[in-house]
């Protein structure tokens, strides 16, 4: 990428039109699309603007280029750096003006600063931070939504998802930004879920019309405007449900056959044996069908069993749920010592037991039983295969989704990580201005679009 240069920022302070500009508006203009309309705006006065908004001097911005961006995500680059070079990288429908507007001077010039408690904010210290308190900030997951807000509630979301209610992240900010920053098939699927639901709740016959107007209710009530993408970490237990390393869950019985040599003894007669060797090994074998025999009467342990015994007690809350059907759908693998967790999410969503189950208002809740019942079993996240589960959308491959329902287990990535507000809902808890970090993130996004997709401006196409 060139570099900026002294001539560039002047022209831009004055207002003149670069080429650059003047070819993305000949595109529009033969196409009678308004730039602006359409989503496209000047990069170029954009950093201008913002330029001129931070103080920055052309000396600051000279040869800002995309490794100042790797550098600022280590916390080497100056905010002045770190600004010009993210607004500088970035192409595309999204624009520099929304990047602008979302801009914060605080998180920006952040680096330097200390909270109430005065903690040191430098990088290096936040990150020591977080993981003494457990986060994994070594691998970073990203958060779509169209709110802003300063914390996740403790279990919202829908039922009917695939792990139900709870707060869903992905690895991929491409997949954050495309299908879930926006109207995207993630918010387009709930808007038209929920007018299904509206008109039900109505009595409203189905027609193109009420179809129609209850997807404008839905949106009103679900899209909350404000497109972002939120970079966090999360802390907690995790069961991979995944293919290439599902967790293993243990399934014991425990067995005690000292406890049945006695009894074992007592139902032979040494004169029958041969020697007091076959006579001993033949008490060994009894003692320990006996201990088998047992066992049954007694709790099994392990992860598998945790699992099972949330899954009986869950069956009592939902209609349609029956544990007995569940049982006979994984029993005979759990008998092997255990069951990876993908085969278990796997045959419990086949299960005649579970597959039809619905909460009160009737929604089918079987991903969110599963949820529950991994939660209750001692885990805290839950993560799985993106790409395979969802090949509707468009996914890169190999990506991973991660759902969590306790709200202090996530943190922006820029939080101070004060050990003293461990168990706060706040993703910043601290950090000072609670805003997503959509700027570096769009620039990262757009990046990874123009090596995966190769896609180039339209005015920059051959024009035929």
């Amino acid at each position: 990428m060139p570099k900026l240069t002294g001539q560039q920022l002047a022209d831009w302070e004055e207002g003149k039109k670069p080429d650059s500009l003047a070819r993305a508006k000949a595109w529009a203009d033969k196409r009678g699309i308004d730039l602006k309309d359409a989503g496209y705006v000047d990069k170029l006065r954009a950093v201008s603007e913002l330029l001129k908004q931070y103080g920055i001097t052309a000396k600051d911005a000279l040869g800002s280029d995309l490794a100042t961006i790797a550098k600022a995500m280590k916390g080497k680059a100056t905010p002045e750096q770190t600004t010009a070079a993210m607004l500088r990288s970035y192409v595309g429908p999204t624009g520099g003006a929304a990047m602008m507007q979302r801009a914060s001077p605080t998180v920006l010039r952040s680096g330097a600063a200390k909270t109430a408690n005065d903690l040191p904010m430098d990088e290096a210290s936040r990150m020591a931070r977080a993981r003494e308190m457990g986060f994994d900030v070594d691998n970073p997951v990203y958060h779509g939504t169209t709110h802003k807000f300063d914390e996740f509630a403790d279990v919202t979301g829908n039922p009917e998802g695939y792990f139900g209610k709870g707060h869903y992240f992905t690895d991929s900010s491409y997949d954050a930004t495309g299908n879930y920053a926006g109207r995207g098939p993630d918010l387009t699927g709930r808007i038209e879920q929920r007018a299904e639901q509206l008109l039900n709740e109505r009595g409203i016959d189905y027609n193109d019309r009420s179809l129609a107007a209850a997807k404008k209710m839905a949106a009103m009530e679900l899209e909350g405007g404000d497109a972002r993408v939120i970079e966090a970490t999360l802390k907690g237990k995790t069961v991979d449900v995944g293919a290439d390393n599902p967790t293993w869950l243990d399934y014991e019985q425990p067995i005690d056959v000292d406890a049945w040599i006695d009894d074992a003894a007592d139902e032979f007669d040494i004169s029958d044996f041969s020697d007091k060797v076959n006579f001993d090994e033949a008490v060994k074998e009894r003692a320990y069908e006996l201990a088998q025999e047992a066992s049954y009467d007694v709790e099994p342990q392990g992860a598998a069993a945790r699992v099972m015994d949330a899954l009986k007690e869950l069956s009592y809350e939902y209609d349609d749920m029956d544990f007995g059907k569940i049982s006979e759908s994984v029993m005979d693998d759990l008998f092997d010592g255990g069951i990876s967790a993908d085969k278990l999410d796997e045959l419990l969503r086949n299960s005649e037991g579970l597959m039809y189950a619905t909460d009160e208002q009737g929604r089918l809740a079987s991903g969110d039983i599963i949820r529950q019942a991994f939660n209750k079993a001692g885990f805290d996240n839950i993560a799985m295969d993106a790409d395979l589960a969802f090949k509707n959308m468009d996914i890169p491959q190999g990506t991973r989704h991660y759902i969590t329902t306790e709200a202090s287990n996530i943190r922006d990535i820029r939080a101070a990580f004060d050990p003293g507000k461990a168990g706060s809902a706040n993703i910043m808890a601290a950090g000072g201005d609670t805003i997503t970090p959509a700027l570096l993130l769009e620039a990262q996004d757009e990046q990874q679009r123009k090596k995966d997709r190769k896609l180039t401006p339209p005015w920059r196409k051959n024009d035929k």
